[in-house]
């Protein structure tokens, strides 16, 4: 008895008090050091949900899934030679050309307010905000090399990124294996429930995303260029891109062409053009592709995909800006689950007086 007393009493002084916090410290400290490894280990879970998808259409039409797999790996090369050849080369130049001229943009829009405000007194003089924004993108424009030897440096990153992520859409068994050992038995079972209710909401979230982004992006670079407004591949691109941020991203990327329309001759007309151009791209994404694409099989509520955007992008940056829906939808799944079923609640009545 004394035996079991002396071993219950190591076992509580193991897991309660004083060692318990010093433990979870630990973890939070090996967390917190693992916080890049982590991101790349959820990027590339997030695209290997992507192949995957990709991988089970391809096998559905060649039958044979070894076929299916080289198919998909050529297309993950091809994309990834068009981005790495054509596409950055491109937007590379353009965003140059883009920032070389912004400064004399700001400087229109700098007279233009002022010429403004002194005709009519009642509309605010925004000038030194202007300036402010102004002297911020000759930063941006000197400090440009810097972030473009950044970004090649992260070239290895993002390979292993992506060949992660092939591995883990074509051995999706190994993965799920690996990932039970660190996860007690008697979970097993709720572990596994959990997967397909998970799996739904992200694979309709990421049709729907790419759906959305093809299409806004595809849709404002075309508009744009039939407004006349300069630089329209580069701000088709970056309205596609911006189609990941939830609700704030359709509001950055119309700003922006539309503060370039003021610039150009007939600005007041073009920067109505330019607005509604957006406003059909954005109704048409809200209206239609959303509800009819993802439909019920995101069911995430708004308040909460923002408050997971301003978390994530707060606590890992543009990662956590790229994962906030997801991480949204999985908490959301974790809570469905965890939760017992409400029987609908009755309208409250009246009390008797």
């Amino acid at each position: 008895m004394s035996d079991n007393r002396n071993k219950n009493s190591l076992s509580d002084r193991l897991t309660q008090g004083a060692p318990l916090t010093f433990w979870l410290v630990v973890i939070a400290y090996i967390l917190y050091r693992l916080v890049l490894v982590l991101q790349i280990v959820a990027v590339a879970a997030l695209l290997a949900l992507v192949m995957q998808m990709s991988l089970e259409w391809l096998q559905r039409i060649v039958k044979v899934r070894w076929i299916a797999v080289l198919i998909m790996l050529g297309l993950v090369v091809g994309f990834g030679a068009f981005i790495g050849l054509v596409l950055i080369p491109n937007f590379i130049v353009e965003t140059q050309v883009l920032l070389q001229q912004l400064p004399n943009y700001v400087d229109y829009l700098r007279n233009f307010v002022a010429s403004i405000h002194n005709k009519w007194s009642f509309v605010p003089n925004f000038t030194l905000g202007l300036d402010q924004l102004r002297n911020y993108l000759g930063r941006v424009l000197t400090s440009f090399p810097l972030v473009l030897s950044n970004t090649f440096n992260q070239t290895a990153q993002a390979i292993g990124t992506v060949i992660l992520a092939i591995y883990m859409a074509t051995n999706p068994n190994s993965v799920l294996e690996g990932i039970l050992r660190f996860i007690p038995r008697r979970y097993h079972d709720q572990f596994l429930r959990l997967l397909p209710a998970i799996r739904v909401r992200l694979q309709g979230w990421i049709l729907g995303l790419g759906i959305a982004m093809v299409f806004v992006g595809v849709g404002a670079g075309v508009g744009l260029y039939f407004i006349g407004i300069p630089l329209f591949i580069s701000f088709g691109f970056f309205a596609g891109i911006l189609e990941i941020i939830p609700y704030f991203g359709s509001i950055i990327g119309t700003l922006v062409p539309a503060l370039i329309a003021l610039t150009i001759p007939h600005g007041q007309t073009k920067v109505l053009l330019v607005l509604a151009l957006f406003l059909v791209l954005n109704q048409v994404d809200a209206h239609i592709i959303q509800p009819l694409i993802v439909g019920k099989q995101v069911d995430l509520n708004p308040i909460i995909v923002i408050i997971a955007f301003l978390v994530m992008g707060e606590l890992f940056g543009l990662v956590g800006v790229l994962l906030a829906v997801p991480a949204a939808a999985i908490f959301v799944t974790l809570i469905d689950e965890f939760n017992p079923e409400r029987s609908p609640e009755k309208p409250l009545s009246k009390p008797d007086h």
